[in-house]
């Protein structure tokens, strides 16, 4: 059978991931996942603290990680070069500090010991629950520990002097040690296996080599003080076993029910390998198998969340196994017997992802309206350039705000949000896979252990200003106005400056959009909208939402991708109007810059009066929030959205938001259907 369909018969033990991931919005950390010297332009793949964990960036020469993540702590920070041997990259500090980092290695990763000691803990407590559950069944708990360097386990020095991993392990056993394992040392119930190029080249090593690869006998037994002898009763106490690689040499152990990663590089090395040396079903103290589901899982303890886990192993499952029905098959399968092709057909419906319901199609331009010329310049009809006449001219927008409210909504929005900071987040679940083939993690359990920062105090006014500057649309305070918002919550802001400073940036947007249906006003400046080259002919669009409008007088192009079936019935209902002489959806690229980032309106519309004479250009956005008698539905509408339309009104000048526009001859209006759009005042 392959894993898969052992997994699936139960034959091997199920999946837990009780995921321990470290957050820390203050410090810059930054770690050299991988590079890439093969490619015309090298680079690298770059590991950084995100607002919701940690992320990776892909980053060339002179690229920094300031732009790249978005974030002011990594202002400053530049990658110099890309080293091919030994892999590695240089850095450049904010402080040109020089900074040489091998694959694999972080700069200002404060948090890893604290990151260590909870995924050890966690491990702890597992092993110590499942054995005092699996005791009366004569079963031993094993668990298998992946360290990031040896010299982390193995070195002189006891206590606080001894290497990390083995000195945190042994605080964390001491602590939680209770019943049968009250009276035992830590140091009796650990040991460790490197290969002699890992550094394992002591008698000590050669003595943990019999016991772990060899005497596994002596492992699964428990350990008997009244009987044993002193050399036996060491190798039956050890219970928790540390190896720096997958143990490349085949071991694995039927009672591994633990695995916890600590070597950081879970992502580039084999996840089922080192699975693997635990998924074995459990026997009991007479080597018989266990064939309880109940008792056969596996925890892994990752040293990242839960989701990004299950995806990962996921991912590379369906990698190997795609490709192991090409190597079976090969991409002809003309020559498969009705089984094999079933076979086949099974796996890779598995792994290949379903089409997506987008439908594609070539729009083109209506001759009418739109013609190609010399040269591939375009000529419009007489309608098409009054129509882009009156909507082309560009503006800038202005705010007027009051200061002191400003600062009185903010801080009020501020002192409502949590401030993320560092934080160890530990999150239980049981990975399960459906007839499909598919993963999925049910969470059972999530913890959060907050740290303090400690790190230096930045100036707090410039990192807000930085985080407005790097939004949506940038926007900048005055010193004295941040200063005001910043001793109105200075205690949060010295424990976690910025995260902080994060929250205050947001706090200031929101507050800003909340005050800008009246503060916000448009200007003309000396440039407009020009169309495209690429709209002036026949372009494809993808979209799930398609209205075909061939043979249609009155619109600019034969096919228009919609948004939603609002619009696609809008773009029909406007095609039937005899009152609607063209109407065209406008291009992405067709933006108006709001405080909240740039807007795309939807429709640009050109319509007579009824009494043959042409009344004005209609710029319209469809959306459903609007009831049965044309009114705006703002309620369960996003702030942003709010912001965008009444900044559109302020551009183009809008009957229904009642405001005086930057553009003549133009209105704007938010509506559902087109008996809606051309309704003035309710009639």
């Amino acid at each position: 059978l392959s894993p898969m369909e052992a997994y699936r018969a139960g034959l091997v033990k199920r999946l837990e991931v009780d995921g321990v991931e470290g957050r820390d919005a203050n410090t810059p950390y930054f770690r050299l996942a991988s590079v890439k010297t093969s490619a015309p332009v090298p680079s690298a793949r770059v590991e950084y603290n995100g607002e919701t964990g940690r992320k990776r960036v892909v980053m060339k020469c002179v690229d920094t990680l300031g732009e790249k993540t978005g974030l002011p702590q990594y202002k400053g920070f530049q990658l110099l070069d890309i080293c091919k041997s030994p892999p590695g990259a240089l850095f450049c500090g904010p402080d040109a500090e020089l900074i040489k980092l091998h694959v694999g290695e972080a700069h200002g990763d404060t948090d890893r010991a604290e990151l260590f000691r909870a995924q050890i803990a966690a491990t702890i407590q597992d092993h110590f629950l499942r054995q005092r559950q699996l005791r009366t069944r004569g079963i031993k708990v094993l668990s298998l520990f992946f360290i990031d360097k040896v010299a982390n386990y193995r070195g002189d020095g006891e206590g606080e002097n001894a290497p990390l991993i083995r000195r945190i392990f042994e605080e964390e056993f001491d602590r939680q040690k209770t019943g049968e394992w009250k009276n035992i040392p830590a140091s009796a119930v650990h040991n460790g296996y490197f290969a002699k190029s890992m550094g394992g080249n002591s008698e000590a090593d050669a003595l943990a080599y019999q016991l772990i690869m060899r005497d596994k006998e002596s492992l699964l037994t428990f350990a008997n003080p009244k009987t044993d002898d002193k050399e036996t009763l060491a190798k039956r106490q050890v219970a928790f076993i540390f190896t720096h690689s997958a143990l490349r040499e085949g071991w694995d152990n039927p009672n591994i029910f633990q695995i916890c990663t600590l070597n950081e590089t879970l992502s580039e090395s084999r996840k089922r390998q080192e699975i693997g040396r635990g998924v074995r079903l459990a026997v009991d103290q007479s080597g018989a198998r266990i064939l309880d589901e109940s008792v056969n899982v596996l925890t892994v303890v990752p040293n990242r969340n839960y989701g990004a886990f299950v995806s990962a192993y996921q991912g590379e499952i369906k990698r190997d196994y795609a490709e192991m029905v090409r190597e079976r098959f090969g991409a002809d399968w003309s020559g498969l017997t009705r089984e094999e092709r079933e076979w086949a057909e099974s796996y890779r419906q598995e792994f290949t992802s379903p089409p997506a319901e987008a439908k594609r199609e070539n729009a083109r331009a209506n001759n009418r309206h739109i013609q190609a010329g010399r040269g591939g310049k375009a000529k419009f009809s007489a309608p098409f350039e009054r129509l882009w006449s009156r909507i082309q001219q560009r503006t800038e927008y202005i705010i007027r705000i009051n200061s002191d409210n400003l600062v009185a909504s903010a801080v009020a929005i501020l002192r409502t949000m949590r401030i993320p900071g560092m934080e160890i987040v530990r999150t239980k679940a049981l990975v399960e896979m459906s007839e499909a083939g598919d993963f999925s993690a049910r969470a059972s359990g999530r913890t959060k252990t907050p740290a303090r920062y400690s790190g230096p105090l930045p100036d707090a006014v410039r990192v807000v200003n930085e985080f407005l500057e790097s939004g949506p649309s940038p926007l900048r305070l005055s010193r004295p106005t941040i200063l005001r918002i910043i001793r109105a919550d200075v205690r949060r802001a010295m424990d976690n400056p910025f995260g902080w400073s994060r929250c205050a940036a947001d706090a200031i947007r929101q507050a800003l959009a909340e005050t800008l249906e009246e503060a916000i006003v448009y200007e003309k400046v000396d440039d407009h909208y020009e169309w495209r080259r690429a709209y002036e002919r026949e372009f494809p669009i993808v979209s799930e939402h398609i209205a075909r409008l061939s043979g249609v007088k009155n619109s600019a192009y034969s096919a228009v991708a919609c948004d939603s079936d609002v619009e696609k019935q809008f773009a029909e209902a406007l095609a039937k109007r005899d009152d609607v002489k063209l109407f065209l959806k406008l291009p992405r690229w067709f933006t108006v810059p709001t405080p909240v980032g740039d807007y795309n309106p939807d429709w640009a519309i050109l319509f007579t009066d009824g009494k043959g004479g042409e009344k004005l250009a209609l710029v319209a956005e469809t959306k459903g929030a609007v009831d049965a008698h044309g009114n705006i539905q703002w309620d369960g509408m996003r702030q942003t959205e709010k912001v965008k339309i009444h900044s559109a009104a302020a551009h183009f000048g809008s009957r229904q938001l009642r405001k005086q526009g930057a553009l003549d001859g133009t209105d704007y209006k938010v509506a559902k259907s087109a008996g809606h759009l051309f309704a003035e005042n309710g009639e």
